[in-house]
């Protein structure tokens, strides 16, 4: 991993990164036919399947960095067959609450891995049931500050049944666009149907779900990454769940219900009298979008919770869309917006009214869409520097594409047809036509 990162900086580092690579592709194949063996004649080691599952993740994770050498899903599905096993070790006894930090470390970063792989592979929401169990198991004093999904690992696999649900969808929209078949036709709204069921399902998981009391955790010992940041990355998981999952199943969910359920529930955070707003379906997203990019932009860029930015800046930043403006539709200038509000006053606004929230997204104007566009442009920008990685300028490609595109649809069209946005690209798509596919 670490030559593949040097060679971002020196290309002669490129040699030792594929020589790496290979060793340890040639490796963990051996550890894993050595554990087939072992299961004929004895059963493995806990240390050996703790190791080989951790090298299987992170070679998943760390492929990409490696140049042309793809993706690294390929080993999603060992690391799925390793972590049941490893699992299935731990929840046929009592686990000792020494056992707690690293039961925790395993199910966040497996979590985190398939939180991302989500929005790349075409698979059933089902793949991730084993982890989604296994996360809401375990007793509360069990959950620890993990490095990858923060406080809460849950969020993030409901975060990937959001993305398989997503996937799943527009594949099966675009099996109906090219079938004639009246037979074939039944079949796929059969189920279209079901996948409809799910994300309703889906959609009360993540509005029920209550997050652990971060007042249990242990303080992290670092002041780049303080439990305080780590709460509000939380949020940002919840938001962005709920983001995807509305944009594509505006006519199954209620999403103006669902969002005054978020604001009930989020206590302080987001005021009552907001949550007897009323908000057509595209301000809706927007809601979710903007309430994502005030939090990221309440926390200082050196915060070393940036690593986890990426993703919530790509799904809020790809919703910050021009809407269709046609005849009879006036927009109102935004009563509590300020976009001459300075970075300084930006860093101490923890928990932002929601009120200010609704009141932009709801009059979302070319001089506020301007300024949350760069403001995610910026931060991707420094993200790319910092982290160095390939998949931070892929980001920003996406970005920029997703807005000409949708901006340019925006102009000439007029009132949506229907509650959803139709026609309006989502950021998969310009990422696979173009071949952005990222994974860090």
């Amino acid at each position: 991993m670490s030559a593949a990162h040097l060679r971002r900086v020196d290309p002669q580092w490129s040699l030792d990164s594929a020589e790496y690579l290979s060793e340890t592709v040639s490796t963990l194949r051996k550890q894993l036919a050595t554990m087939i063996t072992d299961t004929q004649t004895a059963t493995p080691t806990r240390q050996t399947v703790e190791q080989t599952l951790l090298g299987v993740i992170m070679l998943g994770m760390s492929t990409s960095w490696h140049g042309t050498s793809g993706l690294g899903l390929e080993h999603i599905q060992g690391s799925r067959a390793l972590f049941q096993r490893y699992i299935y070790r731990r929840t046929s006894s009592d686990v000792s609450p020494s056992e707690w930090p690293k039961l925790s470390f395993y199910l966040g970063l497996q979590a985190y891995w398939e939180s991302i792989a989500s929005f790349l592979l075409d698979q059933d929401m089902d793949q991730l049931d084993n982890l989604h169990a296994a996360c809401t198991s375990l007793p509360v004093e069990a959950n620890q500050v993990n490095p990858w999904t923060g406080v809460d690992s849950t969020l993030w696999v409901l975060l990937a049944k959001a993305g398989c649900l997503v996937r799943k969808r527009r594949t099966l929209l675009l099996h109906k666009r090219t079938q004639i078949s009246e037979n074939t036709d039944e079949e796929l709204e059969s189920h279209m149907q079901l996948i409809n069921q799910e994300a309703l399902a889906l959609e009360a998981q993540i509005l029920s779900y209550t997050t652990p009391d971060v007042s249990r955790f242990e303080a992290t010992e670092d002041n780049r990454t303080i439990i305080s940041h780590l709460e509000l990355i939380a949020r940002c998981c919840r938001y962005a769940a709920l983001l995807e999952l509305y944009q594509a199943f505006s006519s199954t969910c209620d999403v103006t219900a669902g969002l005054r359920i978020l604001m009930t529930t989020n206590g302080a955070w987001l005021s009552e009298p907001v949550a007897q707003t009323h908000l057509a379906v595209p301000h809706a997203y927007r809601a979710l979008a903007l309430g994502m990019l005030m939090i990221l932009r309440s926390i200082p860029r050196h915060s070393n919770t940036k690593c986890l930015h990426a993703l919530f800046l790509l799904i809020a930043g790809s919703a910050l869309s021009a809407g269709p403006i046609g005849p009879g539709r006036h927009e109102q200038p935004p009563l509590q917006y300020s976009v001459g509000l300075s970075s300084d006053s930006a860093e101490k606004i923890v928990s932002p009214s929601c009120a200010v929230i609704v009141t932009r997204a709801s009059s979302i104007t070319c001089e506020p869409l301007r300024f949350w566009r760069e403001f995610v442009q910026e931060r991707m920008t420094y993200l790319e520097g910092a982290i160095n990685l390939d998949g931070m300028r892929r980001i920003k490609e996406i970005l920029n594409k997703v807005w000409d595109y949708n901006d340019s649809l925006a102009s000439s069209s007029g009132e949506l047809a229907n509650r959803d946005l139709v026609g309006f690209v989502h950021w998969i798509d310009i990422m696979e036509a173009y071949e952005l596919e990222f994974l860090f």
